[in-house]
């Protein structure tokens, strides 16, 4: 029987012929599995509800954008990542926040995330734009464990745009 060089393979005694499996198609069962197998965890729902900014540093303007997440299953739902971009004036900020937080079931947090824009600040009124993306873990072994691999990492888009509000002088 010849032997292959293309990788795994599985013979079929009763017909004499040898199928070959490449890594691709394991790698494409083994992310079927991760999707059929991971759950039925519902994404987070995100609400972008405008942005804060705070007094003018030296190098440029401190903005925070706020949001909500809600749960609307029965599993709590762990945040990982927040990857985002935030434009103002033409002017952007891109960047990651570690999320590190759990929205309980049919429940909702809100949740507050940094960028600073170098340069002037921008005027009272100026737009402003927001979007990016969240990844999320489900809640079971298998998801976690697929996860970790890298196969299936779920994510939830985030986009919103308004005006630049006033200054707020920040906490005491």
């Amino acid at each position: 029987m010849p032997k292959s060089c293309y990788g795994p393979s599985l013979e079929l005694e009763q017909m004499g012929y040898i199928v070959l499996l490449p890594s691709t198609s394991i790698s494409i069962l083994v992310s079927s599995a991760a999707v059929l197998l991971g759950g039925c965890s519902l994404a987070p729902v995100v609400q972008v509800n405008g942005v804060d900014r705070s007094i003018a540093v030296d190098a440029g303007q401190q903005y925070h954008i706020n949001l909500t997440l809600v749960n609307n299953g029965e599993s709590p739902i762990e945040l990982d990542m927040f990857s985002y971009s935030l434009t103002v004036s033409g002017r952007s900020y891109t960047g990651n926040w570690a999320a590190s937080k759990t929205v309980p079931p049919f429940g909702r947090i809100d949740e507050s995330i940094p960028a600073v824009i170098l340069g002037d600040a921008a005027a009272t009124g100026a737009p402003w734009s927001f979007s990016g993306d969240l990844t999320y873990l489900a809640r079971n072994t298998l998801a976690h464990t697929f996860f970790d691999m890298g196969v299936q990492h779920p994510t939830v888009s985030l986009s919103g745009s308004g005006s630049v509000p006033e200054a707020t002088p920040p906490a005491p």
